[in-house]
């Protein structure tokens, strides 16, 4: 049995990778890997971008909500008339309540935080790019 064994492997022979075949494989993973972080950076970018915009929108919109509301008349009752405010505050405070611009306030946070979540993820991608391993965790 041990015959049929060595004349197995003494056929096949010891067969070497090619030369540079490690020089090679290396130039193409770091290629890869650049043009990955291209298009990481370029997405972040982009996604950095609109989110910016949707942050400028959604600011009008909140800015146009209160003033149309009339949640400004209501909050100026307060340094303008500060004694009646306190002796009808449950009842200020539900009008300052009712309106309120909630949709657009919603619509504004979630642009600031993916405005936000965009700035992280850029600079992680940028930290990578240059090599810093203190800001890729």
């Amino acid at each position: 049995m041990r015959q049929d064994f060595q004349k197995l492997f003494s056929a096949t022979g010891q067969s070497e990778p090619p030369a540079g075949l490690f020089d090679k494989m290396t130039r193409r993973w770091r290629r890869q890997r650049r043009r990955a972080l291209a298009g990481r950076l370029t997405a972040f970018s982009l996604g950095l971008l609109g989110s910016l915009a949707a942050v400028f929108f959604a600011g009008r919109m909140v800015w146009l909500d209160f003033s149309g509301s009339g949640f400004m008349q209501f909050s100026s009752l307060l340094f303008s008339d500060a004694s009646l405010v306190a002796v009808y505050w449950k009842n200020f405070l539900f009008s300052l309540l009712e309106t309120l611009p909630v949709t657009g306030l919603l619509f504004l946070s979630a642009a600031v935080l993916a405005f936000l979540e965009f700035v992280k993820l850029l600079a992680k991608s940028i930290a990578l790019a240059v090599g810093h391993k203190q800001f890729t965790n």
